[in-house]
């Protein structure tokens, strides 16, 4: 918060000067700072000088502070269909990451709220917990494994997860895992 008192009854003002990294920011000259104008890693300060009239006060000077990363910000997500049933389906996407980082994505179909097989069939897929230590379940629409741990479970143990496309089309991931006794470290499989 800034305070001034000129004891006169001029109107007291300020003059704002940002800079990034020991430049001054063009245009930039207000209480504010338009963040858009910076990146990550940015050394931010801004100087001020109060003003009364025509007279000009002590220069003061806050900062630095640097910048940290955001997040990318999608702005608009739309789906759009072309007029033919077969054709497919495209997402169009607009985003923006103020520090100007690459930014990737990672599009996930569904249809209905289940997970839609990325291929040209676009087909609906089913998951199957086929072999799991006793108390894991599997969400068949998601296949996101959920499991509590008894505290008494040691040993070496199998996991066999079945994928189901409905019209014939599976696959599978299989693998095994250990518990090993409270304060003893697993031993690798062929060590």
């Amino acid at each position: 918060m800034i305070e001034t008192d000129d004891n006169h009854s001029d109107t007291a003002g300020f003059q704002y000067q940002w800079m990034a990294n020991g430049d001054p920011i063009r245009d930039q000259t207000g209480s504010t700072l338009t963040p858009s104008m910076l990146k990550r890693g940015d050394r931010v300060t801004v100087g001020l000088v109060p003003t009364s009239g025509t007279v000009q006060g002590t220069r003061y000077q806050a900062g630095p502070v640097v910048v940290g990363n955001t997040p990318p910000v999608v702005s608009h997500l739309s789906i759009e269909r072309p007029d033919d049933p077969h054709a497919p389906v495209f997402a169009k996407m607009e985003a923006v990451d103020a520090d100007r980082d690459e930014m990737q994505f990672d599009f996930r179909w569904s249809r209905n709220n289940r997970i839609v097989k990325q291929g040209p069939e676009q087909t609906l897929v089913s998951f199957l917990l086929e072999v799991g230590p006793q108390g894991m379940v599997i969400d068949k629409e998601t296949g996101q494994l959920v499991w509590q741990i008894p505290t008494d479970l040691l040993g070496s143990h199998r996991v066999r997860i079945v994928a189901e496309d409905g019209k014939g089309g599976k696959a599978f991931q299989e693998f095994d895992f250990s518990l090993p006794a409270a304060g003893k470290p697993a031993k690798p499989e062929g060590v």
